[in-house]
């Protein structure tokens, strides 16, 4: 009975690995530890480390188009090459700190990707020793960075970034154990964080969220799972997402494991796993419903392929009636719609917000959208389009 429960077990996990597509070729040599981020309809991926051991760190800087599914490589990142680093994004623009340099320094810098102008901007420093693989998450404006390790050993600490005010202060030390590697994500403006490998090989499946009203780290019910350390993470549509990593043992999941988590029921649910084992230290960005999975340390080897995971889309929209005569699509500057009999129409982003509104027309000037998938809402139908600009 044990051997026919595995046996359909694998066949579940193969099955749910369909939904998961391999992506051509990435240009970027295979490492561990990239920092990946997404910001106006682009995936970009930078640094990381090239070797297993704290060794050959990259300044390298990539960025994905998924509407053509090529790769362009910029200009090098301009501060110290970097692994055990992490990013995050906030009003358009992008964050990136801390982690070790090729001279083992232990970083305790921030810098700022503006897209626009493709230029990074170094921000003030975080006034504490610097440490390796922390949590770093901006949630309303504020970057969260804590936890990690540094030469002390693992830390416990928290620290609260302004981004409007490019100023640091102490906040609430996480009430658990000191840890590295944790995961961590925010979702609508709540900055979550748990897990991750403490002292003595110690590693956890507790789980907690800052309260900004009282300031301070509130435990939540542990994670229903086997603890884990050392995976990537996102939020999508109101809920947070864990994906991959390792587990108790500190060896690589026999499958992809992926999570999600509502804070409105507070409870968590497994998810299709991704193809192979699970990998130590990957990255991943999220474009629209579209999740991008690449990188890190696999049972084979180091990697640099990535998978392509589509998220459901919001009910909002998936509930409706699909029209399919929107044309051109993709297009640049407007979309032509025939038989439409309602007098208006909504434009919603693929996270189901209302980005614009107005009379409805036989054509309907989008111009003034940035590239992207949109989906216009009349009649109680929705069109899906894309912008390429």
């Amino acid at each position: 009975m044990k051997t026919l429960l595995v046996f359909l077990i694998s066949i579940l996990f193969l099955s749910a690995q369909e939904n998961w597509e391999l992506m051509n070729p990435t240009p970027f040599t295979p490492r561990h530890h990239p920092v990946t981020f997404d910001l106006d309809s682009y995936g970009y991926v930078v640094c990381g480390a090239k070797e297993v051991d704290f060794v050959d760190y990259v300044r390298d800087f990539f960025r994905y188009d998924h509407l053509t599914d090529t790769w362009e490589q910029l200009e090098d990142f301009p501060g110290p090459e970097r692994g055990f680093s992490y990013g995050d994004t906030w009003n358009g623009k992008a964050y990136m700190g801390f982690g070790r340099d090729n001279a083992g320094n232990v970083l305790n810098d921030l810098w700022e990707f503006d897209p626009e102008t493709m230029l990074w901007t170094e921000l003030t420093p975080c006034p504490d020793d610097g440490r390796l693989h922390p949590a770093f998450t901006i949630a309303d404006g504020v970057l969260y960075v804590g936890l990690g390790n540094n030469r002390s050993g693992n830390l416990n600490d928290f620290w609260a970034y302004d981004i409007e005010l490019d100023s640091w202060r102490r906040i609430d030390s996480l009430p658990g154990p000191p840890r590295h590697h944790p995961y961590y994500f925010t979702v609508n403006d709540v900055a979550y964080a748990g897990f991750g490998h403490g002292n003595n090989g110690a590693i956890y499946n507790d789980f907690y969220m800052y309260d900004v009203e009282i300031e301070e780290w509130v435990k939540l019910e542990n994670f229903p799972g086997e603890e884990r350390v050392a995976g990537t993470q996102f939020d999508y549509n109101g809920k947070g997402y864990i994906l991959s990593g390792q587990g108790v043992d500190h060896e690589n999941f026999d499958y992809g494991e992926f999570w999600e988590y509502d804070p409105g029921t507070m409870e968590w649910t497994e998810l299709e796993p991704h193809p192979e084992s699970g990998r130590w230290a990957p990255g991943n960005f999220l474009i629209g419903h579209k999740l991008f999975f690449m990188a890190g340390l696999s049972n084979d080897s180091l990697e640099s392929n990535m998978f392509l995971y589509e998220m459901p889309i919001p009910a909002s929209i998936r509930e409706l009636a699909q029209v399919e005569l929107i044309y051109p699509n993709p297009t640049t500057d407007h979309i032509n719609i025939d038989n439409a009999t309602t007098s208006e129409y909504r434009i919603l982003d693929v996270f189901g917000k209302e980005i614009q509104s107005g009379q409805m027309s036989n054509k309907v000037d989008v111009s003034n959208l940035a590239s992207g998938q949109y989906f216009i809402v009349f009649d109680d139908k929705y069109g899906k389009f894309v912008i390429e600009n």
